[in-house]
């Protein structure tokens, strides 16, 4: 633990990282008038002892951090904006984006810089929004790992999305406009539909197959361990992996490097439509009826999250899903 080189124990490193960000905050609200500075004060001193405990439960060195000008910048920037309201909603995330913050210190990348813009947008939403962000980056931005059947990648994205969903209901399509203007949300070029991702993602397993006559060179995989039988009567095939990096380890096992290249282009040239896959979910789960039902009312596949929408989401996720870990760094890779 980095702070014992100091010499002295954790909770006496929290309570001088304590003073030290209450003295930032108390220096930068002076003059607000007294009864706004005291209830200032107590909302700023609430985020910060939440914010060290959260600290120390992840054994981060305290008290480094708080020497370090960018993360006292941070930190100030989350004590604003969370003493001018009060939002519980609001202090949860700012915290979830320092923690991050402080993890991503010593390295200035694309992630670290967009946590230090999140603090400063996150004050301007609300926990519909903040939902909306999470939605969209579990439907378009996480992959669920190797699923066997569409029956498991539609209980995973349920799981995934359900924290969310009700929320979408109290966000209108002029909210979209609103967080692409803070800088949250890019309007695409194209559109990304949640049958699309989950396809995309798992082409295997939402696939028309093929026959010898509809794909080049077919008869080289059919003779292949690569393949199954799914319809005798026309003779259709499928390549047996949901996934690319399933197909891989597929051809790996079986040494046949040389079907790599027609083996990927049936895989991923043979997807169901967008709308038949949706069907597919549904069916499965049909929790995930509405919500795939407002994304499309709101026009949310045409959205995509920024660097900003998705720090945004994925603290927003990490404080709602329990046991969600994902690596924020490792999104925008």
């Amino acid at each position: 633990m980095g702070d014992i080189n100091f010499g002295i124990g954790y909770s006496d490193a929290k309570e001088i990282a304590k003073d030290a960000a209450m003295e930032v905050f108390e220096k930068n609200f002076e003059l607000l008038a007294q009864d706004a500075h005291e209830l200032a004060r107590i909302r700023a001193e609430e985020l910060t002892n939440v914010f060290l405990e959260a600290v120390q439960e992840k054994s981060l060195p305290v008290l480094a951090a708080m020497r370090d000008p960018g993360v006292q910048s941070s930190l100030l920037t989350a004590q604003s904006g969370y003493a001018k309201t009060g939002d519980p909603d609001l202090g949860d995330v700012l915290v979830e984006l320092l923690v991050d913050r402080i993890h991503l210190n010593d390295r200035r990348n694309t992630a670290q810089l967009a946590l230090k813009k999140s603090l400063e947008v996150a004050e301007n939403l609300s926990k519909e929004l903040f939902a909306l962000l999470s939605f969209n980056m579990m439907v378009k931005e996480v992959s669920f790992g190797e699923l066997s059947s569409v029956e498991e990648v539609a209980d995973s994205l349920a799981r995934a999305i359900h924290p969310f969903a009700s929320d979408l209901t109290a966000v209108h399509p002029s909210d979209l406009d609103y967080l692409a203007g803070l800088g949250c949300l890019i309007h695409a070029a194209g559109t990304l539909p949640p049958g699309q991702s989950m396809g995309m993602n798992y082409p295997g397993l939402f696939s028309r197959g093929f026959t010898e006559k509809e794909l080049m060179h077919a008869d080289h995989l059919i003779s292949s361990p690569l393949v199954r039988l799914i319809n005798s009567n026309e003779g259709r095939y499928q390549i047996d992996a949901g996934t690319k990096m399933g197909l891989q380890a597929l051809i790996d096992t079986h040494e046949a490097q040389d079907l790599a290249d027609a083996a990927l282009h049936a895989l991923t040239t043979t997807r169901l439509q967008d709308h038949e896959i949706e069907e597919m979910l549904i069916s499965s789960s049909p929790e995930l009826e509405e919500p795939i039902r407002r994304g499309k009312e709101l026009g949310l596949a045409g959205y995509l999250n920024t660097a900003i929408g998705t720090a945004i989401g994925h603290a927003n996720a990490r404080r709602t899903i329990p046991g969600f870990s994902l690596d924020f760094s490792n999104m925008l890779s």
